[in-house]
């Protein structure tokens, strides 16, 4: 039996000239569907049907369906990189960045909400070598700028590991709590950023 013919080079879709869509268009659809039920709910026929293209559409923006995925994940990696360089320009001062770093669990530039959006990549890892290819690209990255935070911030080397999971677990409870208002989200790093610093500060005194 012979292998089904690829599709059919697709025109770029246009209207007076214009693109239609471009690849983001079809990442953001992707990711759509993963939120409302999972990776399984990315398919091509339903994506072109709810952007209101036809599949020609996205054959001229990706190769395939694993393309897109693929595409998904970069973004999603990308969404850390930017977090890393945000993180590392936005103040000297470890404890501005610190701040900094509390308050992008509310980023208003992403596609979703990073904790939905983290959730629904995660989940997909355990069953995707890929996927959790990415998840533990990104987890060292993110690890790593913590920790430098933490060390910046005066904490005693054999402390940071220990400081560490407790940041990185507050800030994933920020990412991943959805019901959490601005307000209530707000409230939360008020409360634990000076208790975090104290407790930096304590660890760090040297010992009598």
């Amino acid at each position: 039996m012979k292998p089904a013919p690829s599709p059919a080079p697709a025109r770029r879709p246009s209207r007076g000239g214009r693109d239609l869509l471009d690849e983001s268009d079809w990442v953001r659809a992707a990711v759509r569907a993963m939120l409302r039920g999972s990776v399984a709910d990315v398919k091509i026929d339903r994506l072109a049907r709810q952007l209101k293209v036809t599949r020609g559409s996205f054959y001229w923006h990706f190769k395939d369906r694993d393309a897109l995925l693929a595409a998904v994940l970069k973004h999603w990696e990308l969404t850390t990189v930017r977090f890393n360089e945000v993180l590392a320009r936005h103040d000297p001062d470890p404890r501005q960045r610190l701040l900094r770093l509390l308050l992008l669990t509310e980023d208003a530039e992403a596609l979703v909400p990073p904790g939905e959006f983290d959730s629904a990549i995660r989940a997909w890892a355990r069953r995707s070598p890929l996927a959790r290819q990415a998840t533990e690209r990104v987890d060292a990255l993110r690890i790593a700028t913590i920790t430098r935070l933490i060390l910046d911030l005066g904490a005693a080397p054999e402390r940071a590991p220990v400081l560490t999971l407790i940041l990185s677990a507050i800030t994933g409870m920020l990412w991943g709590r959805r019901s959490l208002s601005s307000k209530e989200r707000h409230d939360v790093i008020a409360e634990f950023y000076p208790m975090l610093l104290a407790n930096i500060e304590r660890q760090a005194a040297p010992r009598k």
